[in-house]
């Protein structure tokens, strides 16, 4: 009597998922190493925050300083918009396979500001008296300037020395008071309603660098999907990232999982190469590959990599490519 071959059939396909378990847990593709600097990329995150009411008009303002004086506070969106820069990098949850669908990592430094707005709602009512009274101030301010802008114009013409730029002075008033006088009657409007909400106005831009000495710069806009922590995740409106790019795939185990506090492991660091400004041109941007050590410290990280200004939300990897951390100010936030 034969015996039936499906206990070893069965064997070998065991044997072979499990040897596809494990390289999905330590080792990564053979060309992966090669394609790390494309997961990469640039975030810019222009944003402004808001006071709103139903039925009256929106208050615009960039930020808050001494808890309750809220800065820029205009009725145009774009004078209270500020922008950041950072590092974000294309990331799947999904392991082995690297399809993100078009997602991405940050840090909440760079793109969630919106972290102010409870302290601030519950702080609405005096945070509306304030703005109130030094409202009005700004405004006797602004209309004594004027005054004085208008009396010179009409008392001088284009033969005086400076009467142009004086005129450029004097129309930057005039659009200064109209402003100012529409912020006052919003302030008014928003306490009567007793409903006033903080909300956070945010768009976002990632700028992929592809191609030899990163020369050629891909931009798509994003939206936030998620917050966990001082992590934050965003995607594509596109559902892709630019093709060319190489996004990071989740692992279960990497080089750290089993090591010893203070034992020092191999680390690469991906960033660019300069801090970014209004005034940096993309096309100048450059991917480094900086490599040092990584040990565990508490239940994070700590590298000999300097983690610069420019790091920020840049993605620490073990020797392997696997992802490790994400870098936050002064410190890696494991991931």
């Amino acid at each position: 009597m034969k015996l039936s071959p499906k206990p070893r059939k069965h064997f070998g396909l065991v044997m072979v998922l499990l040897a596809i378990i494990i390289y999905i847990l330590l080792l990564s593709y053979p060309w992966q190493k090669q394609k790390l600097e494309n997961c990469i990329c640039l975030l810019e995150c222009q944003y402004c925050f808001g006071l709103t009411a139903p039925g009256c008009d929106t208050v615009y303002f960039s930020g808050v300083k001494d808890d309750t004086i809220l800065t820029d506070m205009t009725c145009r969106t774009l004078s209270a918009m500020q922008t950041t820069y950072g590092s974000a990098f294309w990331y799947s949850q999904i392991p082995l396979l690297h399809l993100c669908r078009g997602q991405l990592l940050t840090t909440a430094t760079i793109a969630a500001a919106d972290s102010i707005i409870p302290s601030l709602q519950d702080k609405i009512e005096k945070i509306l008296t304030v703005q109130e009274v030094l409202t009005a101030k700004r405004e006797d301010a602004i209309n004594h300037e004027e005054h004085f802008l208008s009396y010179y114009m009409s008392t001088h013409n284009v033969i005086d020395e400076g009467y142009n730029q004086m005129g450029e002075h004097a129309g930057n008033y005039q659009q200064m008071q109209n402003d100012i006088r529409k912020v006052r009657t919003a302030l008014s409007r928003l306490r009567a309603s007793g409903e006033v909400r903080v909300e956070y106005f945010a768009t976002y831009i990632v700028h992929q660098h592809l191609g030899k000495d990163s020369a050629k710069v891909i931009s798509d806009t994003c939206r936030r999907i998620g917050t966990k922590g001082n992590i934050v995740r965003l995607q594509t409106l596109s559902g892709k990232m630019p093709q060319g790019a190489f996004c990071l795939a989740s692992k279960g185990i990497t080089s750290m999982t089993f090591s010893f506090q203070d034992t020092r492991k191999h680390a690469t660091l991906i960033a660019y190469n300069c801090p970014v400004t209004h005034e940096t041109p993309l096309q100048q941007l450059k991917k480094h590959t900086i490599t040092g050590k990584v040990w565990k410290e508490g239940e994070g990280y700590r590298t000999s990599i300097p983690l610069l200004k420019r790091s920020e939300g840049a993605p620490l990897l073990d020797s392997q490519g696997h992802l490790l951390g994400i870098v936050s100010r002064d410190r890696i936030l494991p991931y």
